[in-house]
């Protein structure tokens, strides 16, 4: 459910729920530990953070943006794009 990489020098963090949904958030030199599938989750600090739409949200009012991602059968996306890498 928590996958981390990075684009250039982009970190990201990819949350997937329980249904297979994922979104994709800045992570910078953020590390969660824990995420409820839904809307929560706590950093290696314990901190807690809101997950919406728009970004990830702590207690404190820090956030990290959500990033544009598209979410495609790899064969067809592979097809037109080769030299994409792979995240499974």
């Amino acid at each position: 459910p928590l996958y981390y990489d990075n684009l250039g020098k982009i970190k990201f963090v990819i949350l997937t729920d329980k249904s297979g949904a994922n979104r994709v958030y800045e992570a910078g030199q953020m590390k969660f530990k824990k995420w409820d599938q839904i809307n929560s989750l706590a950093d290696e600090s314990g901190n807690t953070w809101t997950l919406d739409e728009a970004a990830l949200t702590s207690v404190n009012g820090d956030k990290l943006l959500r990033l544009p991602a598209h979410r495609a059968f790899w064969f067809g996306w592979y097809g037109a794009y080769t030299h994409t890498k792979l995240i499974h």
